[in-house]
């Protein structure tokens, strides 16, 4: 069972989950329907900057020794590549705001800028599972967008909501984190993600 847990750490590294979450999107038949060309560079283009430079700077962190491996297991080692992922998550928002890219799609991106920044504040003093934030900022994605747009998107939550249910017992299992921390980084994502946007940007 370790095993299987261990895969689904690596399979849903929180680096991977958005990537998960812009192809699930880029099927979504609300978004920019008809301009294929766009839709696609606007998700394959936050795709690239929400995952490249932050493996980039984290294969420079290793390294250098300030990141012992890609688990990054101690608060010490997290400071860095939560810094440097903060800069895309920032970029990306910037470029949609800019760009006036509409259908909740530029929203989503504060959220989830907004929940990165807490989870590394709170880092300072408490080991919360980026893990759980990352599926929670998933689940609240597709609420966000569900309400947003009008779409029914009941199955896709399930799934990920479950899918979520899968990730926090693995982090569980390798103990590599509290029920509390799992509990508080799912909720953290949820919030920021599916409410926080409806509450401030809109």
């Amino acid at each position: 069972m370790k095993r299987i847990a261990q895969i689904l750490s690596i399979l849903f590294h929180p680096l991977l989950i958005p990537v998960y979450a812009l192809l699930q999107m880029n099927l979504m038949p609300f978004f920019y329907p008809g301009a294929e060309t766009l839709r696609h560079v606007l998700i394959f283009g936050s795709m690239f900057v929400l995952v490249v430079p932050p493996i980039i700077w984290y294969v420079i962190l290793h390294k250098l020794k300030i990141v012992e491996s890609w688990k990054a297991t101690t608060r010490k080692e997290r400071i860095w590549p939560y810094l440097f992922t903060i800069l895309s998550y920032l970029l990306v928002s910037i470029i949609c705001y800019l760009l006036e890219v509409d259908y909740g799609f530029t929203q989503l991106w504060y959220g989830a800028t907004i929940a990165l920044i807490i989870v590394f504040l709170v880092n300072f003093f408490w080991k919360i599972s980026a893990h759980a934030t990352g599926m929670g900022s998933w689940a609240g994605m597709l609420f966000f967008l569900s309400i947003f747009n009008g779409f029914s998107l009941l199955f896709q939550i399930i799934v990920v909501l479950l899918s979520g249910g899968l990730i926090g017992w693995s982090r569980l299992k390798l103990e590599a984190h509290t029920p509390l921390q799992v509990f508080f980084g799912y909720l953290l994502g949820l919030i920021c993600v599916g409410f926080l946007p409806f509450l401030i940007f809109l």
